[in-house]
């Protein structure tokens, strides 16, 4: 009882210094901020700190953003950053989330057990190590997404249940506290700009919402195309976070929220006013612990069913990878060959070039989570891995286009074997083309993205090598399908191809940093 009572004068001189220059929180001297003596925890005996950055340096593009920055966040601590635009806030949030890349220094976290561990350091390391709320500056929301999906999805990606009854009751009061109940079954794509705003904000403090114990959440900008009421209920609810242990970096320019904050942080003639963090971080990244499996494993399945969901919803692999392969079917088809004055080999690529163009076509998936810069968002909840997704629909349109084309070419094939065995091994092989190339179309999205201009390298220029393998892959299905016996080593050809296809997707994984 003493520790809270402590704790909560704290707080409350930490918010009165913040106004006054007196007490534990940052003053005001000569247009100069004089940061107090207390820098949260250090490791005699104290809980860890929900946020930790150490000696942070970071450029976009030739420019350095962050120069030996250190930061610290602990519980019931709600630190605001101020400045002229541009001038670091957002890079210093984003990079507190592990989105950013780091020249130098390291971004911790504190795990379930307590303690504090790597979620981002220069070496390249990524690990999702405890759930935290994010809300960015853009609305990293789907316009073909409900918005008690997106709540839902946010929950999930942090550990939670969302069919719990308990997790539904939650979101229900929150939604009716934010006004957003009568519009929870509505795309987000029919919502006006600022109660869009009111999703995106919800979606980064659910989260802590729900949280039973203390939980770091992360706002850009969040007032952001609010109403006075809107920054009113989220003034009053980053407080209410505060007062029960969770603790904010919050970025704005707002005078109500900056009102809430235990710890004010400003820009002046281009830097942080930072003092280093008297703290002692470990050397050595922790291992996988069962929590950061689990919230790894959580966020993939709730990817998988958020992208199911939405195809479901807008048949985004049929109008895409289906349109595609239709397209080149067709074309194909429209040259009017007679396929048997071909050769086997030039029969079996034009049977399989539908496939191959299928495969060719980037997920659904991939343009779901990049809409109003939600990638940043997925990368933050998924630690470089953006959400890749389910493409089994893709893979069955590929076998349903090659079934046709086979129908559709009517090429007596010299193998003595059931046709219908032929049929399916044919389909099969086309559903593998399939997964092969869109395993290397998402890897080299994954690539593209990892950089800081995604579109500064035109790496689809890479994709016509995709063509030897391919050749090499239909010619040794025609030499199989050309013995009156055929052998498994009559596919050698074929299994070759698919070994180059896997090394240029195991390439573009080991160029994407790790």
């Amino acid at each position: 009882m003493l520790e809270v009572l402590l704790h909560e004068v704290r707080r409350l001189l930490c918010k009165r210094g913040g106004k006054s220059g007196i007490g534990l929180g940052p003053t005001l001297a000569n247009n100069r901020i004089i940061e107090p003596q207390w820098r949260g925890p250090t490791n005699m005996g104290e809980e860890s700190p929900l946020l930790l950055c150490k000696g942070l340096e970071v450029r976009r593009g030739l420019r350095t953003i962050l120069k030996n920055v250190d930061l610290v966040v602990d519980e019931g601590e709600v630190v605001v950053l101020r400045g002229d635009n541009g001038c670091g806030k957002s890079t210093l949030l984003e990079t507190a989330a592990g989105i950013r890349m780091l020249r130098k220094g390291t971004v911790f976290h504190r795990t379930a057990e307590g303690e504090i561990a790597i979620i981002r350091n220069s070496h390249g390391h990524r690990e999702i190590v405890s759930p935290f709320g994010l809300t960015l500056q853009k609305l990293a929301l789907c316009g073909d997404e409900l918005v008690i999906e997106r709540l839902e999805l946010a929950l999930k990606v942090a550990g939670f249940e969302p069919e719990d009854e308990e997790v539904q009751q939650l979101i229900q009061q929150t939604m009716e506290r934010w006004g957003l109940e009568h519009r929870k079954n509505d795309r987000i794509a029919w919502l006006s700009g600022g109660l869009a705003r009111r999703v995106s904000i919800l979606a980064g403090l659910l989260p802590a919402i729900g949280a039973k114990k203390p939980t770091l959440f992360l706002l850009d900008e969040p007032d952001s195309g609010l109403d006075d009421k809107g920054i009113k209920i989220l003034a009053k609810t980053i407080s209410e976070l505060s007062e029960k242990g969770h603790g904010a970096l919050v970025a704005t320019h707002n005078e109500t929220i900056g009102d809430v904050a235990t710890r004010t942080i400003e820009w002046e003639n281009g830097n942080p006013n930072l003092t280093e963090v008297d703290y002692k971080v470990p050397t050595k990244k922790m291992s996988s612990t069962t929590k950061s499996i689990r919230l790894h494993t959580s966020t993939i399945r709730a990817e998988s069913k958020w992208v199911s969901r939405l195809d479901r919803r807008t048949w985004g692999s049929f109008s895409s990878a289906g349109i595609a392969g239709l397209v080149a079917l067709l074309l194909v088809l429209s040259f009017n060959l007679k396929m048997n004055e071909y050769t086997r080999e030039w029969n079996t690529l034009l049977v399989f070039m539908p496939a191959m163009v299928v495969g060719l076509i980037p997920p659904q998936s991939l343009n779901w989570a990049s809409e109003n810069g939600g990638r940043e968002w997925w990368d933050a909840m998924s630690a470089g891995n953006t959400p890749m997704g389910n493409p089994i629909q893709q893979r069955l349109i590929g076998g349903v286009i090659t079934i046709i084309a086979i129908i559709s070419f009517k090429y007596e094939w010299e193998v003595q074997i059931d046709s219908i065995a032929v049929y399916l091994l044919m389909v099969g092989l086309a559903i593998l083309l399939v997964i092969l190339n869109t395993n290397i179309v998402v890897a080299q999205r994954r690539l593209v993205n990892s950089l800081e201009r995604s579109n500064a390298l035109l790496f689809n220029l890479f994709l016509p090598l995709l063509i030897y393998p391919f050749i090499l892959f239909t010619n040794g299905i025609a030499q199989f399908l050309g013995n009156v016996n055929p052998v498994l080593g009559d596919l050698q050809n074929t299994l070759a191809g698919i070994a180059i296809f896997y090394c240029i997707y195991l390439a573009l994984r080991l160029l994407k940093p790790q």
